[in-house]
Order: structure tokens, then C-alpha cells, then sequence
């Protein structure tokens, strides 16, 4: 009985319940369709009211009649909005229509509902992906159309991250920042290869290739000397004096071995055999002379430079033979025979000319022979050499008179690297003996004294330049001896 009492009670509690909910429901819609009757009534008495009254402002009523179309417009969008159960929040602008919107069924709440949130969408573009990430969640909160407006605000800033990450991938800045960095990290190491490839390319070409000899080889044909070089204008320069010759090895040598065995003193005209050149210069009025070797019965051995024509202006131009005279085994004042020169032959590989007479010079000294040619190529450094010749040296000889003859031992130092036949020996060779002929331990003729470098290290060490018998030159001075 007691259950039964209670489902009874239960059951007119509910029925009770719902017979208010409908009197509310009913009344609330009496309460809008009065809402409603009341402002069109209210409009048409306005109408009514304004045609009655003040009849003098019929003018302006007709003028407010014009304009009276974009007045009722808006009633006239309320009432085709009605239709949609939307016209409510329009015409009457209190809160209560809007909290009534949060009662009405779902099938006419939405359309309202979405129409406000599309209003806000036009006049903020920017949240139109926001919207459109929002409508993604909001299908599924149909049952709450309020509370999703709230979520609206809420969802786009958590979505907003994703979308602005998805175009930075589409651009893809990062992986074409790491492709450059890549592309720049080879470029910087590709030529640090390249460059370590030409270093060890040259390194090695100097051993091998032509320049090298170029450089460290003279290959030039003589040239004309310059007027301050000794002995005048139109001799030949054969490049002795040239780093690509080797005169700075030379001079190593000479360091290396000091000026030990090097030494001059007088000596006597049997030792010597020797003849003085001379060359007298009408223009300028002018004697020079040097040293001279018989070579031949009618033949003396001396150089290009001490014969020269310094007035010519003419490469390999001789002086005339009543200018040059030749004096056998003079000493100071003293001459055993002076002989005629009857022609002159400069020799076109070298430093070298050959003076010719009629009278046997044989008669008055003995002739010198010419040194076998592999003895003149192999001769190594340091080997013992020396020379007889005239000139004026320093020192404790600086006051001997002219024409007074010397010996003088050195030591040969090598083979210039020359087309030109030229050697490098340290010797005291003083002016003077220019032309004399260098003999060596058997007393050969090996090679004729070009000039010495009077100069630095040079002059220090003594060293001096030669125009050696071997090649070309010697087969030029065999053929021309008399």
C-alpha cells in the first residue's frame, strides 16, 4: 500500500509538473504574439496620429512620406524575417528577446544563432580560420548552442598554432636554409682542395719542366757591352755576369773554400812568356794594352776587348793593324822584340781574338799548347790553376812601373750554365791582364781572362770570369791558328 501511495504521488507530482510547463510555454507565447500585435498597432497609430494632426504641416508630412519608405524598410525586413522567427531581436531591442532565444526549439533557434556569428566574422577576417577550425568542434555540441560560442573564442587560439605552422612547412624556409648551408659548407672545402692541387703542381715543375733550365740557364746570344764596362764600346757581353749563368754558385764555392791558394808575385820572362798588346786610340789619344800568349809560330792568344776599336761603335769591330802593337817578354823598360801586327781575327763564340805577325815568334819564346778539351770539361772545383800577365795590382805591388809581369795561382770553381763557352775561377787578376791565357798544372792553355767583378763578395773572394777553349770556340781558335 505504501509503494502504491508513493507511485501515485510520484506520478501527479509529475503530471502537476508538466501541466505548468505548458501553461508557461503558453503563456510566453501569448506574450510575443501580444509583443508583436502591439508594436504593429503602435506603428499604425503613429501613421494615423500624423495624418490627423496639424493639418498646416501637411508639406512635411508629405516630405516625411518620401522618406517614410526608408523609415518602414526596416519594419518591412522585420516582417520577412518573422517568417524565420527572427524578427524579435530586431525590431525590439530590450535583452528580454534574446534570453527568450536560449527557450525556443532548436529547429528555429539556429538560424538566429548562426546569423550573429557570421556578423562578427565580416568585420573580423582574420578569424575566419579561426571559424572554421571552431565549426569542427561545434558539430558535435549541437545540444548547447551557447556555450560554444564561448568555445569559439577558446578553440582558434589553441588551432591557430597548428595552421601557422602548417604553412611555415609548406614554405619549407627551414630545410632550404639547411640546403644552402650544406651547398656553401662543400663550396668552402672544394677549393681548399683545389688549392692544395696547384701548390703540389708547381712544386715538382721545376724539376721537370723547360723553365727551370731557362731560368737557371743563360741561352741568349752575345750582346753589345755597355760604354762603363772596361775595355770599351762594341765588346760583346756573353752573359757571364748573370744569376742564370751561376755566378752566385760560384761564389758559394769561393765561401766555402775561402781565398786559401790564392796568391800573386813576380816572376821573371823565361817564366812568363809572355807578350803585351797594345792598342793606341788616335782619337782620344789613349794607350791601353793586356796580356798576350803565343799560340802559334805566328799567332799571339788575347781577347776581343783588349784589341777592340773603341771609336767604331760596331760590335766585333777591330782596331786598325798600324794601331796595335806586340812586345815579347817585356819587362819594365826592357823588350826583347817588338813585333808588327799584320791582321786581327775576333773569334764570334767568346772573348777571344788572335793577332797575327810574319816574323816565327817561336824564335823569341816558346809557344803554349792548347789544353785537351775533356781535361777543360771535367776540371772539378777548387782545382789549381794559374796565369801570367801583366798589370797594375794594389797592395804591396801598387808602385811596381808598368809592364812588369806577375804570377798568380787560384783555384777553378765551375762551369757557367751558358750557350757560351765561359768558366768561374778566384784569382788575383789586376787589371792589365786581360787576354792572358789560363794554364793549368801542366801549364796548358785552358782558357783566356775576360775581366774580374770588382765588386762586394765578389771582389772579396776574388772571383773572375774566362772564356774556356772547348765547344765551338775551340774549334773556331784551332782552325785560325797560323
Amino acid at each position: 500500500m505504501a509503494k502504491n501511495a508513493r507511485m501515485s504521488k510520484y506520478i501527479y507530482g509529475v503530471a502537476l509538473g508538466l501541466v505548468m510547463i505548458c501553461v508557461l510555454f503558453m503563456f510566453q507565447v501569448n506574450k510575443v504574439q501580444a509583443a508583436e500585435m502591439t508594436g504593429v498597432k503602435q506603428v499604425a497609430n503613429q501613421k494615423v496620429i500624423n495624418g490627423k494632426t496639424n493639418q498646416a504641416q501637411a508639406k512635411a508630412n508629405y516630405q516625411s512620406h518620401t522618406q517614410a519608405p526608408r523609415t518602414v524598410t526596416k519594419p518591412v525586413n522585420t516582417k520577412v524575417v518573422p517568417s524565420q522567427s527572427t524578427t524579435t531581436p530586431k525590431i525590439v531591442k530590450n535583452k528580454s528577446p534574446q534570453k527568450l532565444t536560449a527557450t525556443h526549439n532548436y529547429k528555429t533557434v539556429p538560424q538566429p544563432v548562426k546569423q550573429p556569428v557570421k556578423a562578427p566574422a565580416k568585420i573580423a577576417p582574420k578569424m575566419k580560420p579561426q571559424l572554421l577550425a571552431s565549426t569542427v568542434k561545434t558539430t558535435n555540441a549541437k545540444p548547447k548552442p551557447v556555450t560554444p560560442v564561448k568555445k569559439v573564442a577558446v578553440a582558434p587560439k589553441k588551432v591557430a598554432p597548428v595552421n601557422t605552422k602548417k604553412p611555415a612547412v609548406a614554405a619549407k624556409a627551414k630545410p632550404q636554409m639547411l640546403a644552402t648551408t650544406t651547398k656553401s659548407q662543400p663550396a668552402k672545402k672544394a677549393p681548399v682542395k683545389v688549392a692544395s692541387k696547384p701548390k703540389a703542381v708547381p712544386k715538382p715543375a721545376p724539376k721537370v719542366a723547360p723553365k727551370p733550365t731557362t731560368s737557371n740557364y743563360y741561352n741568349q746570344a752575345p750582346k753589345r757591352w755597355p760604354a762603363n764596362m772596361p775595355g770599351g764600346d762594341n765588346v760583346r757581353d756573353f752573359g757571364q755576369t748573370t744569376y742564370a749563368s751561376g755566378i752566385n754558385d760560384a761564389l758559394k764555392i769561393m765561401k766555402a773554400s775561402g781565398n786559401k791558394g790564392v796568391s800573386i808575385e813576380h816572376t821573371t820572362p823565361q817564366e812568363a812568356n809572355i807578350a803585351t798588346v797594345f792598342n793606341w786610340n788616335p782619337t782620344a789619344k789613349a794607350l791601353t794594352y793586356g796580356t798576350g800568349t803565343a799560340i802559334g809560330k805566328h799567332t799571339i792568344l788575347t781577347a776581343n776587348h783588349v784589341v777592340n776599336d773603341q771609336q767604331a761603335h760596331k760590335p766585333m769591330t777591330p782596331s786598325k793593324v798600324q794601331n796595335l802593337r806586340i812586345n815579347l817578354s817585356q819587362q819594365g823598360s826592357k823588350i826583347m822584340r817588338t813585333l808588327t801586327v799584320t791582321g786581327v781575327k775576333m773569334m764570334q763564340y767568346g772573348d777571344v781574338a788572335l793577332l797575327y805577325t810574319n816574323e816565327d815568334i817561336s824564335k823569341y819564346m816558346s809557344v803554349r799548347k792548347i789544353a785537351p778539351e775533356a781535361s777543360i770539361t771535367n776540371m772539378k772545383a777548387n782545382t789549381p790553376i794559374h796565369l801570367y800577365h801583366y798589370g797594375l795590382p794594389a797592395g804591396q805591388f801598387k808602385n811596381d812601373p808598368m809592364g812588369t809581369m806577375y804570377h798568380s795561382r787560384g783555384k777553378y770553381s765551375m762551369m757557367a750554365r751558358n750557350v757560351n763557352p765561359i768558366g768561374y775561377y778566384q784569382m788575383m787578376a789586376e787589371p792589365g791582364s786581360s787576354g792572358g791565357a789560363i794554364l793549368n798544372s801542366k801549364s796548358e792553355v785552358i782558357g783566356v781572362h775576360a775581366f774580374r767583378i770588382a765588386s762586394g763578395e765578389y771582389q772579396k773572394y776574388n772571383l773572375n770570369t774566362m772564356a774556356e777553349l772547348r765547344g765551338n770556340l775551340r774549334k773556331e781558335v784551332l782552325q785560325n791558328i797560323k
